[in-house]
């Protein structure tokens, strides 16, 4: 199943990332606090954002098969959330990943509208400020995955990349 592999590579992807730094910073001047976390360290020095002390963030792309017609459609996955949050959950019940426990954040995308990925970019990214994001980030244009990785320098892990999107240079 597709959600399996993806989910196994961003468990290895996390687990890197988790382990590059130790979770503590001999200067605390250069950590950030997020509005509304209770002075809480929003990021980690040294990991990277949406990994805090306690958890990591995870933005979760989901199609939208709502707003696409029926007719059109001869495969629909169903319970998306479900089947993410059964892989996370395991990982959370078996210690997280370096002790963090994995948050996910759920955007769907309608892939009949192109701007809906770039705006779910910048609500994962930007107000989410997860660390990863995985699921079907579709955009035939390649903004949006360029939105989360160039512009935003997030880790995305996403199938129907060609190699001419995965080149482009953000202008």
């Amino acid at each position: 199943m597709r959600v399996t592999k993806v989910l196994a590579v961003v468990v290895a992807l996390l687990a890197l990332a988790a382990g590059c730094g130790s979770g503590t910073s001999s200067s605390k001047a250069s950590s950030t606090t997020t509005p509304g976390t209770g002075g809480k360290v929003a990021d980690v020095p040294g990991v990277g954002t949406g990994v805090t002390d306690g958890e990591i963030k995870l933005g979760v792309s989901l199609i939208d098969y709502k707003c696409i017609p029926k007719a059109a459609l001869d495969t629909v996955y169903v319970n998306q959330p479900q089947a993410y949050n059964a892989y996370i959950d395991n990982i959370n019940a078996n210690g997280g990943i370096n002790g963090r426990k994995v948050v996910p954040v759920f955007k769907f995308i309608c892939p009949l509208q192109p701007a809906a990925a770039v705006q779910a970019c910048t609500a994962l990214t930007d107000d989410s400020k997860v660390f990863a994001v995985v699921g079907t980030m579709f955009d035939p244009t390649g903004d949006a995955q360029l939105c989360v990785t160039k512009q935003h320098k997030t880790i995305l892990i996403t199938d129907m990349l060609t190699q001419d999107t995965i080149n482009m240079k953000q202008l």
